[in-house]
Formats: structure tokens, sequence, C-alpha cells
């Protein structure tokens, strides 16, 4: 059972941040070639935290110290995402990679997706 702090914690969270997650379509163009498009495919609205202290430098060590995460209330079609490469997430007007879909060590309540950025 949760303390009332952890619950309050829990409330305190402002998704302020719309996350755009696209999702790849597969076709063929006239002469026959696979073409890939990305259509927007569920919006939600999440909480934007930089990598520090350990993660930080696990992910130094690999050369991507880029990489941001995104906190979002869990929804089943989030677990879709473990399939990175048929999705990415588009936030203002960059593009993001997904890297890692994590659930939170809570009740089952967030998600953190972290993203490296397109270049």
């Amino acid at each position: 059972m949760k303390f009332k702090a952890e619950a309050m914690k829990d409330l305190a969270r402002v998704l302020r941040h719309k996350i755009v997650i696209e999702e790849k379509e597969v076709y063929q163009d006239e002469a026959g070639e696979e073409r890939a498009n990305w259509k927007e495919w569920r919006a939600v609205w999440g909480e934007r935290e930089d990598l520090w202290g350990q993660d930080y430098f696990a992910a130094a060590t690999l050369g991507q110290e880029q990489i941001i995460g995104f906190v979002v209330r869990y929804a089943p079609f989030l677990d879709k995402l473990k399939a990175t490469e048929r999705y990415r997430v588009r936030y203002h007007d960059d593009v993001y990679d997904i890297k890692q879909v994590d659930y939170l060590k809570d009740d089952g309540m967030w998600v953190k997706i972290k993203v490296l950025k397109r270049r």
C-alpha cells in the first residue's frame, strides 16, 4: 500500500509537455520500391527529464549522453513501443528515436520513454 507522501508525489507530477508519437508506414511507390512515411499515431502529455548521475555516465560511455526521457502516464497502447524501430517521438520541432521504454517501479502508473535526438 502506498503511503500518503508517495501518492501525493505522483499527483504532483506536472505533465506540461505534449509529445507526439509517430508510427512508420511502409508502402511501395510507382517504381515498386519500398518507402517509409511517418504519421502521427498518438499524442501524450508528459514530463521531460534529462539524464543525470549514474544514468548520464552510463550513456556517456556509449556516446549517447544526449538522451532525454519523458515520463508519461501509463496507457495500454504504450506497450507497442517495444518495437522501437516502428515508432519515434516528435517534441516541438525535433524528432527523436526511441531507445528504451522503462516501466517505473511504482504501481504501474508511469512509463519513462528514453529518446535520442535524430541527426
